[in-house]
């Protein structure tokens, strides 16, 4: 039987039909979620040839913080216009 959890993850779900691109941003010291959950995503999207970038902050945990929080901003809003445009 397979759990909720396992269903409901996008790690078992993403194919390379239903991978959209994805942007991975993961602070280093996350005590919530283990950077190796963000590794085996980002392994498994190249694998599918789905476009993601990763971008892992080592001194940062589970939330981002002031000191790294514009530079995460101005990826979020870059990814977005090159995948996602408004226009």
């Amino acid at each position: 039987m397979i759990s909720i959890s396992h269903e409901a993850s996008p790690f078992h779900r993403a194919t390379r039909e239903t991978a959209v691109p994805t942007l991975i941003i993961h602070g280093g010291s996350d005590m919530l979620v283990p950077v190796t959950q963000a590794d085996k995503m980002h392994k498994k999207l190249l694998e599918l040839g789905v476009p993601v970038q990763y971008d892992m902050y080592p001194n940062e945990k589970h939330g981002i913080g002031s000191a790294v929080r514009d530079e995460v901003f101005g990826k979020v809003i870059d990814w977005l216009d090159r995948y996602f445009p408004s226009r």
